[in-house]
């Protein structure tokens, strides 16, 4: 009777860990999900900000102007900072007041989500 007792205490111990084992990697295969679906959503997102960018600067008469967009992102704080390079010939005839109006208009632009930092850069050579 005491060795069906001692039995049943483990078996129902090793039960509840295997539950609480379960239940951890569920929250935490979820977690990596919203993750996952988080970048996709910003990549979207940022592509859809650049064809913004490229439509303003082509209506500026950059036409076929290079944008390069990166992003680095900072997993402790939460926070991801896109650096959009601008390349064209045009650029480095452009008073800096001029690359700032055109450095405020695309910044106006960016959408605007929480966590998220954008710089405009011009390629000076």
């Amino acid at each position: 009777m005491k060795m069906r007792n001692i039995i049943y205490a483990v078996i129902s111990i090793l039960t509840v860990l295997g539950l609480i084992c379960g239940i951890a990697a569920s929250a935490h295969g979820k977690s990596d999900i919203d993750a996952i679906q988080t970048d996709e959503y910003l990549d979207e997102r940022a592509g859809e900000y650049c064809r913004e960018i490229r439509e303003y600067l082509n209506d500026e008469a950059f036409l076929n102007a290079g944008i390069t967009m990166t992003y680095v992102t900072d997993e402790g704080a939460g926070t991801r900072t896109y650096t959009i390079l601008l390349h064209h010939k045009k650029f480095d005839s452009l008073t800096l007041k001029e690359k700032e109006t055109i450095s405020d208009r695309i910044g106006k632009m960016a959408f605007f989500e929480e966590n998220c930092g954008f710089e405009v850069i011009f390629d000076e050579k």
